[in-house]
């Protein structure tokens, strides 16, 4: 594989984001997700590695910290602590939440604090929200919303930015238009749509790729993402959708034969995804590798908030050496070159580009 030290000895990578998964616990049971799955096992981040993470941002200023991955963090009984900690270490807190119960006071506070608050949301219709994250009343997400909203200018003058994350299925693809006018209408900033990377390890009643969908039924799904585009852009909200579901859009549905089947993370479950196939001389439009970092509730460094394929552990060295080290160094060829590995093959996030394209971005960074 060819090196690239061009780029490697003008740009000494630097975590500007960093994920924390401080647990993988959850306290709902949405109907499409791996929490489900049998033999799951949810974990909180241990003490010491919580301790070593702090300490990093405290070295090395990362600008930025999202307290999220897989879990529902606001389960982690140190959560607050942790996040103060961080603020203290100077650094803009994001996180994703399900919002779905009651925040006490100090709960509050914290997240009033926050640089960047993500609901995750699937439909706006109380029985259908119900059903999909099982039990989940949308009056409690609003009014933890309001709580924050209000707290946030009492102690700030300003509210943090609300975003929603929606993961699109069959169940919910046609009341996608109803999510974009409520979340204009509560002054979120932006949706963003997620394809559904189908377990196939769930009951049969689980959630469906929208590409299982007969002609008759696929059209109308991709009528309702069409439509709920366009309501966006009029009504001044931005859309952030996954490349492989633009692709849908683009090609009218007729990709059937490229959902694949991919392995899951931790529990080695089948599963269900439709990447954006990258053809010869294209690489993933990706640079998370020099500027991201996510610590897995074990300890477990990744490059991005998607993969799992491990580069190094906490317990093996401070996070400045596993992201200077030889795995992650490895990962950046692979990008530069188009020569991808297959977690980024399988990726449904980042879309195709040339590689040289790529690589103008990075000498950009350089310069």
């Amino acid at each position: 594989m060819p090196s690239h030290t061009g780029f490697e000895s003008n740009l000494r990578p630097t975590v500007r984001e960093l994920f924390i998964e401080l647990t993988s616990n959850c306290n709902l049971r949405c109907r499409h997700c791996a929490i489900n799955l049998p033999g799951y096992i949810a974990r909180d981040m241990a003490s010491r590695h919580v301790d070593q993470v702090v300490a990093f941002v405290e070295r090395t200023a990362v600008p930025v910290v999202s307290v999220n991955a897989h879990g529902e963090t606001t389960q982690f009984n140190n959560w607050v602590e942790t996040c103060e900690r961080l603020r203290a270490a100077g650094a803009q807190l994001n996180i994703v939440s399900n919002f779905a119960r009651y925040f006490n006071e100090r709960e509050v506070a914290a997240l009033a604090a926050f640089e960047g608050i993500r609901i995750s949301l699937e439909s706006v219709d109380r029985d259908l929200l119900r059903d999909l994250r099982r039990h989940v009343d949308l009056r409690i997400v609003l009014h933890n919303l309001t709580r924050i909203r209000a707290h946030a200018l009492v102690e700030y003058g300003r509210i943090p930015l609300f975003g929603i994350n929606c993961v699109v299925s069959d169940l919910n693809v046609l009341a996608l238009p109803d999510v974009a006018a409520f979340a204009a209408a509560n002054g979120f900033a932006d949706l963003a749509l997620h394809d559904l990377a189908e377990l196939t390890g769930l009951p049969d009643d689980r959630p469906r790729h929208i590409l299982s969908l007969p002609p008759e039924r696929l059209a109308k799904a991709l009528d309702s993402l069409r439509a709920t585009a366009k309501l966006a852009a009029r009504l001044g909200l931005r859309l952030n959708a996954q490349s492989n579901l633009v692709h849908y859009v683009e090609e009218h549905g007729k990709m059937r034969q490229e959902l694949n089947q991919a392995t899951y993370f931790k529990n080695d479950a089948p599963l269900l995804i439709m990447p954006t196939p990258v053809a010869p001389g294209m690489t993933r439009n990706c640079l998370d590798p020099w500027r991201v970092a996510k610590i897995a509730e074990d300890g477990a460094v990744m490059t991005c908030c998607i993969g799992r394929t491990p580069i190094g552990h906490l317990d093996d060295g401070s996070l400045e050496r596993v992201f200077q080290g030889k795995a992650l160094q490895m990962r950046r060829n692979e990008l530069l070159s188009g020569n991808l590995c297959d977690e980024c093959l399988a990726c449904p996030v980042r879309a195709p580009v040339p590689v040289a394209e790529l690589r103008a971005k990075l000498s950009a960074m350089v310069e």
